[in-house]
């Protein structure tokens, strides 16, 4: 069982637990403090970052999700931002 340690950010808890691997640390650029949908004028780390879950098709918005690198989180989206 691991201990209270603190770490300074999520490199080192990934190297000191070993787990959260496909994790990011980053503003997923949401559209407001109150609509978690991603604002997708601009670029985001969680876009096709995710990694499928086998039965899960579709996000909160009943999106279909993309079936091999879904975006991180519950919204689906498509970017219109310029890489």
């Amino acid at each position: 069982m691991l201990d209270m340690t603190e770490v300074p950010n999520l490199s080192s808890w990934q190297n000191w637990t070993g787990k959260d691997s496909n994790s990011v640390s980053a503003d997923p650029k949401f559209v407001s403090n109150t609509n978690l949908h991603i604002d997708t004028t601009q670029k985001s780390p969680v876009s096709n970052a995710g990694i499928a879950i086998t039965g899960v098709t579709t996000d909160f918005d009943n999106d279909i999700r993309n079936l091999s690198t879904p975006d991180i989180g519950a919204d689906e989206f498509t970017s219109t931002s310029q890489p």
